[in-house]
């Protein structure tokens, strides 16, 4: 017997942005049966994601897109090396 997992409305919404694409309040209605893609875009934002956002259709309906950050580069958490008595150990 197979169990499917159910997501949530948000959950969908967020992997289809994470995809890259765009989605509309058209498409969210039509493909994804969500009826207020706009209220889960404000929870997202809300917890932090940045997500783009433009009218079309004359300003009938929504487009939202996940504004991808890019990440500072730093430098390792832990050394990967060690100098013990003269000799380099790798930890990793």
């Amino acid at each position: 017997m197979e169990i499917k997992t159910i997501k949530s409305q948000k959950q969908r919404v967020l992997e289809r942005l994470m995809e890259g694409g765009c989605l509309s309040t058209l498409n969210a209605i039509q493909n994804m049966q969500i009826l207020r893609l706009g209220a889960i875009i404000f929870k997202l934002k809300k917890e932090g994601y940045d997500i783009g956002e433009r009218e079309i259709e004359g300003g009938r309906y929504g487009e939202y897109w996940l504004i991808k950050k890019e990440l500072p580069k730093l430098p390792p958490a832990f050394p990967t090396t060690v100098i013990q008595e003269g000799k380099d150990v790798r930890l990793f």
